[in-house]
């Protein structure tokens, strides 16, 4: 699992139950966090060394909660290899009388 907290904290709680339990953060998550390039080119390294790990511990399939701007999730993209890493299971988080993640698209299957 890989929990992305930048603009909102991403809780394990309600999460996928995973072997593997990465984290890339912000310091004090806002929906104002990317606010410079050096930011993006940072938050890439992370994700990548995130990928290397969870490959490295012989995962299968891999959760990714988001919660950050649409540029972080672009820059993600960009740096999912489908032939080095495992499928990526995408989840959105819905608010309403039972709020909490839902999957919305996998890739690489």
């Amino acid at each position: 699992m890989l929990r992305v907290s930048l603009s909102a904290r991403v809780a394990r709680r309600g999460t996928a139950r995973s072997s593997i339990d990465a984290e890339v953060r912000a310091d004090e998550a806002s929906v104002h966090w990317l606010s410079a390039p050096d930011q993006l080119t940072k938050l890439s390294r992370l994700y990548e060394q995130a990928l290397r790990r969870i490959r490295e511990s012989g995962c299968r399939l891999i959760h990714l909660y988001y919660a950050g701007p649409a540029a972080g999730a672009i820059a993600f993209g960009r740096a999912y290899n489908p032939r080095m890493n495992p499928p990526l299971q995408l989840y959105e988080y819905h608010h309403g009388s039972r709020p909490g993640y839902e999957p919305v698209l996998r890739l690489n299957c």
